[in-house]
């Protein structure tokens, strides 16, 4: 399965690079490369690092119904997740977040795969608010919002179907038990032993405190990311046809980020640039120089939080090559 997805992802990002290619002027991407005005890539730099801060903070939280776990525990294993999925295939790298956890904190793989999950859909909500507030403030194109319309359905319905587990547990428990009966007694054993610690790192979506602390650093993660683009909008300072340079980041931020949901190869590279291009383009922005501030966004983020992960991959004394073998790329255990 990782195989297949691996061979599509690059299938998919080789499509996307096809496309950007035929339709930009090359004098023009070169142009805009050499004219930027760099100087703001320190503070975009910073803007990563506080952003992957507040997600560590925010990872905390929704791990905190089952264990209260410190940050400096955290953040090296959430770089390292994010690290593996910008060098390794099929967004394998949300499996390595679980692997690390669990063998830090002996915390099952299971539950560790949940929180991420709660994880991605708190970003995944906060995202499509996002294009909602942006279409109230600007008139989205019709791709903008079908993209609005399809990612609102995906992440609530998943919104709506953990909470429904969430509140019968054991029913839902129960159900999945009957329908292991077939299965070998070792193996049914196994999968309610994942299920089970699936559920219970859901619980944070209950609501209540944490719920509220999880949705608000969620609002801070994203309100820094915003920066981030004004910042390399700045850098590159396009003449737009229409909107603001805020609305252009907000836009882009929100199409860059949903349309990783897509398979591609490592880091999203094409994938990325290729919405970045489509929602620049709604504020006139010429293709050769939205495409050059699609790759230096990427390019900063992908350096920070790549070189970040490494450095702690090799601090924890782990193994790049273990943590994307079989022992991460397999069903996670129990």
């Amino acid at each position: 399965m990782l195989r297949r997805s691996r061979y599509l992802g690059f299938v998919i990002t080789g499509a996307f690079i096809v496309l950007l290619l035929w339709k930009t002027d090359v004098h023009e991407l070169t142009t805009a490369l050499a004219s930027a005005n760099y100087v703001w890539v320190a503070l975009i730099v910073v803007c990563v690092l506080l952003s992957y801060t507040c997600r560590t903070i925010r990872w905390g939280w929704i791990l905190r119904p089952t264990r209260q776990l410190p940050f400096r525990t955290l953040l090296p294993v959430l770089f390292i997740g994010f690290m593996a999925n910008n060098l390794l295939p099929a967004r394998i790298g949300e499996l390595v977040r679980a692997y690390a956890l669990g063998q830090k904190t002996g915390l099952s793989k299971s539950l560790g795969l949940a929180t991420i999950l709660v994880e991605r859909l708190c970003d995944g909500v906060t995202l499509v608010a996002v294009l909602g507030i942006v279409a109230l403030l600007f008139p989205l194109p019709a791709w903008a919002r079908q993209a609005g319309y399809l990612a609102g359905g995906l992440f609530f319905g998943v919104v709506i179907g953990a909470l429904v587990v969430l509140a019968s547990e054991e029913r839902a428990l129960d159900l999945l038990a009957r329908v292991c009966r077939p299965l070998p007694v070792r193996l049914a054993d196994s999968v309610k032993t994942k299920a089970a610690a699936f559920v219970v790192g859901l619980r944070a979506l209950r609501g209540g405190r944490n719920l509220l602390l999880i949705v608000g650093w969620s609002i801070i993660i994203w309100s820094i990311e915003t920066t981030s683009y004004v910042l390399v909008m700045r850098s590159f300072d396009p003449t737009l046809t229409s909107g603001s340079p805020l609305i252009a980041a907000l836009l882009m931020m929100s199409m860059v980020n949903l349309g990783s949901l897509i398979p591609s190869a490592p880091g999203y590279v094409g994938v990325f640039q290729f919405f970045g291009v489509l929602a620049l383009s709604a504020f006139g922005v010429p293709t050769g120089v939205a495409l050059a501030i699609a790759i230096v966004s990427q390019v900063i983020q992908w350096v920070t939080v790549t070189g970040i992960g490494l450095f702690f991959v090799a601090r924890e004394s782990m193994s790049l090559a273990a943590l994307a073998g079989e022992r991460a790329g397999v069903a996670v255990d129990g």
